[in-house]
């Protein structure tokens, strides 16, 4: 009987944790379809009440991962679906926080065209046919780009698909999923619960910089997991060239 009791109280705790769970999911994903249609620059006060919002939502949820069964594939999947899903909107919404977005479409655009994007200035007025609407938005256009060779291969890719804010999103946002599947591998492999993967997945600031910004540091990351992965796999050539890429990326991993 008290074992049949104790069975049964922690079958009903679980399922609180996994309500819980849901309320803060739910909280997160409604904070950030909200700041997809929020300009942080016309109404400051609403965008920070939102992230804060979201990410008071993240820091509960992460108090919750260890204490979840690692069995329920298909609650963490739908976890996982409802990540994805939040990324949506953010990515169809124009870059709140910054404009970087639209230097990686004009420095993918500059190669293809044949031209040097670390030695063209887009300000100049020579090669102002070479703009588009869209890398027109760019910032900082008197200076050359600072990227590093890895991100600029990875811009030129995209903008042989589509020029524009929009697909360059869509790869971080591909690049995103590809870090959730890494890190999966990952903790398999340290025989951790797969439900820490919402530590990445859920993390507001993951979305509002990669699905919404547009930024390239998702691409870095990924890369960076691959690494990890390939080390404690210990697979050596494939750990080498992924992090020759990641610091190909950004120089921020050997910082």
């Amino acid at each position: 009987m008290e074992r049949a009791n104790a069975v049964t109280q922690s079958a009903a705790g679980h399922r609180r944790v996994t309500q819980a769970m849901g309320v803060c999911g739910g909280t997160i994903a409604l904070a950030m379809v909200a700041l997809a249609f929020v300009d942080a620059r016309d109404r400051p006060a609403v965008f920070v009440a939102w992230v804060l919002l979201a990410g008071a939502a993240y820091l509960v949820a992460l108090g919750l991962l260890g204490r979840l069964r690692p069995g329920n594939a298909r609650a963490l999947a739908l976890c996982l679906v409802l990540a994805a899903v939040w990324r949506i909107p953010l990515a169809a919404a124009p870059p709140r926080l910054s404009t970087d977005v639209y230097r990686y479409v004009w420095d993918g655009r500059l190669q293809r065209l044949g031209e040097d994007p670390y030695q063209v200035v887009p300000d100049d007025p020579a090669v102002a046919h070479l703009h588009t609407p869209v890398t027109r938005q760019l910032n900082n256009g008197w200076v050359p780009t600072i990227y590093p060779p890895g991100a600029e291969l990875f811009f030129r890719a995209v903008t042989a698909v589509e020029e524009s804010a929009r697909a360059m999103k869509g790869a971080f946002i591909l690049c995103d999923g590809l870090v959730v599947l890494v890190v999966l591998r990952l903790l398999a492999v340290a025989g951790l619960s797969p439900w820490w993967v919402l530590a990445y997945a859920w993390n507001p600031l993951v979305a509002l910089e990669g699905a919404g910004n547009g930024h390239v540091d998702l691409l870095g990351t990924l890369a960076v997991a691959t690494t990890a992965w390939a080390v404690v796999r210990k697979r050596r050539t494939v750990a080498a060239l992924a992090f020759a890429f990641a610091v190909g990326v950004k120089l921020v991993p050997i910082v």
